[in-house]
């Protein structure tokens, strides 16, 4: 493969730099700044230098060459840490009163406010105005009466920017992590009357004149679009914003494992290139027809990115595309898998944080799937009747896609389809007449024929309705969501390392590399045999950090008891965020929740855990020589009951408000016992 897809081993090498860095900076606390400059002179530029040198001797060459490829991956990922370290640092050194920043994207419904991404200009401390350049996550109450538009520059005082909270729970979710891969350092939450919006005198950036068009079209599809819910579909599928996508509908999306047709990625920005080119495939017969062809490609390629907003994802997936016109148009041999690697290599290469994206990570393992597997399938079934070929092909396609994509869902979002097979071939294909119907809507409509825009706005309605009502039957039918799945990361490599070998047995049919399969068959179920197995037999309990709660978490073996006050049993956003995500790596099939006592009662309760005590307090009441007491009430003992407890560590439960739990600090303090703040500490984990 190597031999006639000579980039996929370079994007390979690419990604183990890249990955070296962040295991560097994270296991072992690598200054991946001077570690990235130390690689740039003394390793990379030499390496380079020698491969160009020892044309003559081939092997050596491009073992040189190999090696300063991982090295420039090394250096490219040390070199953005080190932007991003600099963005940190122009705010945390800084003692600034006021600050400017332009809101740099289109505003995100979400539970209780609107969030946008902004940029920080400014600041002003008492020498004046100083000029930044940071990225930071702005929100604003949903109930406010004048939200800002993209590239307002607002005015923020007395308010000051936070870096993101860390994970205080195990295996709870890195948002501070996931911010920092999307190169945003800062947040911070703006109510009425901490802001003032100013105009701006600067020429708008073309970012901000594609959200400004991405505006209009938003518009244009709301007042065509009589139903809300096909509104808010194809909001999503086109515009990539969810904001107006009931909960129920996304429910149903995410059941049907057809969530990704709602995220404007590789698979829509794939459907919108294969209908222009086909349009203009006629172009590439002149003399200069190929550069016409490309010309065109690149331009509606670029439309339809600007259309979105220029969001990320939808630069990426277009690039890919480019670059597969580029090797359809120039080149005669088709090896797509090097077409593919190139892409990566050059996104990676600009952005290498791209390589944990989420969505990144899912297009490219789709693609792969179908590059790989779509072709040797595709003639299996053999017929004239074209719906019934269309049918085989669409399900193939899907198929393909799942190959490589399954052993990454499950890592991520724990859970699987279990119809997705049968319902997939029609989510794909009315996805694709939608994205059709919706771009032939805004031609038309912007050409203003009225006869024809209400036709195709009837028709366009009608196939997003078809759509929603598709992806609610899986609702309807027994175990349509395997839930509570877990993979790791070994796993998922291992599967992923599996099925390119099975690829190979189906292209070569060769005794080895059968024999490859089944090794690596061996391997994965005997790392998973072990891994299930040590996790059933841990037992543990976790005092856990969760906002206004006090929880916790007792398992044993694939069972888990929740202790918790009663109102955490309702609060499905806290309990998704800190807990859930450890209870599934934990392999727990079934949750038991179990009350604690009521605070205002008079005594405290008692649990003994292997040989620890735990108590907790009710009405400042204390079990004398426990291990741990959690502190939830706001009745405070008198120090000498403290003092009789110097063996006892006391955990401030986070039901306790900001000034009743500094007052408890206090006079712990005084009483010289051992304190634990669950908000600055985290989780407490008892084995």
């Amino acid at each position: 493969m190597f031999t006639t897809q000579p980039f996929l081993r370079y994007v390979i090498l690419l990604i183990a730099g890249i990955l070296a860095v962040e295991i560097g900076s994270d296991k072992i606390g690598l200054n991946v700044q001077s570690f990235s400059l130390l690689i740039f002179w003394v390793g990379l530029i030499p390496t380079l230098v020698g491969a160009i040198l020892l044309r003559k001797m081939p092997k050596l060459q491009s073992l040189l060459l190999m090696i300063g490829i991982f090295m420039l991956g090394v250096f490219v990922a040390g070199r953005k840490h080190e932007a991003f370290q600099k963005e940190v640092d122009s705010l945390a050194n800084l003692e600034f009163d006021d600050y400017l920043l332009e809101i740099k994207s289109l505003g995100q419904k979400r539970r209780a406010s609107v969030r946008y991404d902004a940029e920080v200009k400014a600041v002003r401390s008492g020498t004046g105005w100083r000029k930044v350049n940071v990225q930071i996550l702005v929100s604003f109450p949903d109930s406010a009466t004048i939200l800002p538009r993209a590239g307002d520059n607002l005015v923020i005082k007395s308010r000051v920017p936070n870096r993101p909270p860390t994970p205080l729970n195990p295996d709870e979710f890195d948002y501070r992590k996931y911010l920092e891969r999307k190169g945003i350092a800062w947040t911070v939450y703006l109510p009425k009357d901490t802001y003032r919006i100013i105009q701006s005198d600067s020429v708008m950036p073309a970012s901000n004149w594609a959200l400004t068009i991405s505006q209009k079209v938003d518009g244009i599809f709301k007042s065509q679009l009589k139903s809300p819910d096909s509104y808010g579909l194809l909001k999503a599928m086109i515009l990539g914003r969810r904001d107006e996508l009931g909960p129920d509908l996304l429910n149903s999306y995410i059941s049907a494992g057809a969530v990704h047709v709602l995220a404007v990625s590789g698979l829509h920005v794939g459907v919108f290139f294969l209908m222009v080119s086909w349009i203009l495939s006629r172009l590439k017969r002149g003399k200069r027809g190929k550069w016409i062809y490309l010309l065109c490609i690149v331009l509606l390629l670029g439309t339809y990115a600007v259309i979105t907003g220029l969001s990320p994802s939808v630069i990426r997936a277009s690039l890919m595309c480019v670059i597969f016109a580029l090797s359809q148009t120039f080149t005669r041999q088709n090896h797509s898998v090097n077409t593919l690697a190139i892409s990566a290599f050059l996104i990676l290469l600009l952005d290498p944080l791209s390589l944990f994206s989420v969505g990144f990570q899912l297009s490219y393992a789709a693609v792969l799937g179908i590059i790989l597997f779509y072709p040797m399938f595709k003639n299996y079934v053999e017929t004239e009747i074209l719906p019934a070929r269309w049918l085989w092909q669409i399900t193939l396609v899907s198929l393909s896609a799942q190959v490589f994509t399954f052993p990454l869902s499950i890592y991520y979002f724990h859970q699987f389809p279990t119809y997705f097979l049968f319902l997939n071939p029609f989510v794909i294909g009315l996805t694709t007449l939608l994205i059709y119907g919706a771009v032939v809507l805004l031609l038309i409509s912007l050409l203003h024929f009225q006869f024809l825009t209400d036709i195709l706005a009837y028709l366009t309605d009608g196939i997003a309705q078809a759509l929603n009502a598709v992806v609610q039957v899986p609702q309807k039918l027994p175990k349509y969501l395997m839930t509570n799945l877990n993979l790791d990361a070994v796993e998922v490599a291992l599967l992923v390392i599996l099925m390119i070998f099975v690829y190979r047995v189906l292209v070569n049919r060769e005794l080895d590399w059968l024999k490859a399969v089944a090794l690596c068959c061996v391997v994965f179920f005997s790392y998973a045999t072990a891994r299930l197995s040590v996790t059933y037999a841990t037992t543990q309990m976790v005092i856990h950090s969760v906002p206004r709660h006090t929880v916790l978490s007792v398992k044993n073996g694939q069972m888990a008891y929740v202790i918790a006050d009663p109102e955490f049993k309702f609060d499905s956003i806290n309990f998704d965020f800190h807990i859930k995500n450890y209870l599934n790596y934990q392999g727990i099939r079934r949750i038991e929740y179990v009350d604690l006592p009521d605070k205002s009662l008079n005594a405290p309760s008692l649990i003994s855990w292997k040989s620890n005590s735990l108590g907790i307090d009710s009405k400042g009441g204390l079990f004398e020589g426990s291990s741990f007491s959690i502190v939830r009430s706001r009745k405070y003992p008198n120090g000498a009951r403290l003092e009789n407890s110097p063996q006892t560590t006391f955990i401030l439960s986070q039901e306790l408000g900001y000034k009743t739990k500094n007052q408890w600090k206090m006079v712990l303090s005084e009483a010289r016992n051992r304190t634990i703040d669950l908000a600055e500490i985290g989780a407490v984990e008892l084995r």
